[in-house]
């Protein structure tokens, strides 16, 4: 509750104390007077971010200072914020602001951000406007105005069937993905096994067809191969003008002289180890040549081979690792296939079991907004009362709908402003007079909650 309002330099008013007690306060005025400028500075208190242009003219600086006798939710706020509870359990909230833009709050008396201030804001005052009324226009907010007004009790309940609701929407929605697979199950998981034998069964290696595509080359020239090594053996040793016949010649000779000079002792071991070296190339020569025979039966083979290998590229990938992760995704997608048939079957055990749940919950909803709902209908015909809507009728309306995240009622106001009239729908009937009653009655009695 709002004790007293400290203005100074708020657009036309100079400087202004006001008092407020318990009960209806009035303040009148004619247009211009500054009655909307009394709204604006009480929303400074509540975090509402203002700017310089509601400074006066001619002035550096504003301030705004409100005493509150704030509800118990406040100071539990405050007391996260380092800020204790006075001894007389009132609370000093100031905001100032300056030409150049600065704002500062006050919260008794310690600075704060105006995000604590927000914080706090909604519970210590409800400005209620002219368009506030149109919420009553929109039938579906009705259910959101009877909820915030049950007891206590309600909001476990809520929140335990929102939970369950919660975990049957995602369970349905993966039941429905499911049962759209399962329609073309069969055929995909065919069509995978079919993929997986013809590439299990095809034995691809990373780095064959590198392998099999050069030995293809060797036997494709096997003849010429064979002629040139022939060439190159006969020239190195086929008769006594060979170069081996001639590296062992000069070896004689220069061991022969090795006697006059002992320096020339390298180049006898040079020419010892060239003709080891020749002898080992004509051992690899003959070698290459024993091993490697021409076999069309082998060339037949690697075609064979690299066929299958080419017809595995087309299909499933660019080269023989892309082949293998096809095969990996193809076995983890039809693993996939065969658990979610199994999977399947056993959410339709879980959706019955969470059916029966909100079923349940959502009961106990519905039997609390009736028990509310039958309340919250009388005291608004009081204070209707109060509000020269004498002999108003006002009554709760829950139908049955849908499941949703609030359960299965459907709530509507009905109405009948004259006495002995059928109740119909508040936001077909009601005037714009009758409706900002009305809202006012809602809010008189929430705040009394």
């Amino acid at each position: 509750m709002l004790l007293h309002l400290k203005i100074k330099n708020i657009a036309v008013i100079e400087e202004a104390d006001i008092d407020f007690y318990d009960g209806l306060n009035v303040l009148t005025g004619e247009t211009g007077a500054g009655k909307s400028i009394l709204i604006d500075s009480i929303s400074m208190l509540t975090g509402v971010r203002s700017n310089r242009e509601l400074i006066r003219t001619g002035e550096e600086k504003a301030s705004v200072y409100g005493l509150f006798k704030p509800p118990h939710k406040v100071w539990k706020i405050l007391e996260e914020e380092g800020i204790a509870q006075s001894e007389d359990g009132l609370l000093a909230i100031s905001r100032e602001l300056t030409v150049n833009g600065k704002s500062t709050c006050r919260i008794a008396g310690t600075p704060c951000t105006l995000s604590v201030l927000k914080s706090i804001g909604s519970y210590l005052i409800n400005i209620h406007g002219q368009q506030d009324a149109l919420e009553l226009y929109a039938p579906e907010k009705h259910i959101i105005l009877l909820d915030k007004w049950c007891a206590d009790e309600f909001y476990p309940v809520l929140t335990d069937y929102r939970e369950s609701y919660k975990q049957y929407v995602a369970l349905a929605k993966e039941s429905r993905a499911l049962k759209a697979i399962s329609e073309k199950r069969k055929n995909e998981t065919d069509f995978l096994e079919f993929e997986i034998n013809e590439i299990t069964s095809a034995e691809v290696k990373v780095g064959e067809e590198d392998k099999l595509s050069e030995r293809r080359a060797v036997l494709a020239n096997h003849e010429k191969i064979s002629r040139t090594l022939s060439e190159a053996r006969e020239e190195l040793f086929g008769n006594s003008a060979s170069t081996r016949e001639a590296v062992a010649t000069a070896l004689k000779k220069i061991e022969n002289i090795l006697k006059f000079d002992a320096s020339l002792e390298k180049t006898a071991s040079l020419l010892k180890d060239t003709l080891y070296s020749l002898d080992d190339i004509r051992a690899e020569i003959g070698g290459y040549m024993d091993t490697n025979g021409y076999s069309e039966e082998e060339m037949d083979r690697i075609s064979e081979r690299l066929d299958v290998l080419h017809r595995m590229k087309r299909k499933y990938g660019a080269d023989e690792q892309e082949i293998l992760n096809h095969l990996a995704e193809s076995e983890k997608r039809l693993e996939f296939l065969k658990n979610s048939a199994v999977r399947e079957r056993n959410l339709n055990g879980e959706l019955s079991t969470l059916k029966a749940q909100i079923a349940e919950k959502a009961g106990k909803l519905h039997d609390l907004r009736e028990k509310y709902g039958k309340k919250l209908s009388d005291e608004i015909v009081r204070q209707l009362e109060d509000l020269n809507m004498r002999g108003c009728e006002f009554e709760v309306n829950i139908k049955k709908v849908p499941y949703g995240g609030l359960g299965c009622d459907g709530v509507e106001f009905l109405i009948s402003p004259n006495s002995g009239e059928k109740v119909k729908p508040l936001a077909k009937i009601a005037s714009g007079g009758e409706l900002s009653r009305i809202m006012l009655a809602i809010k008189c009695i929430m705040s009394e909650s």
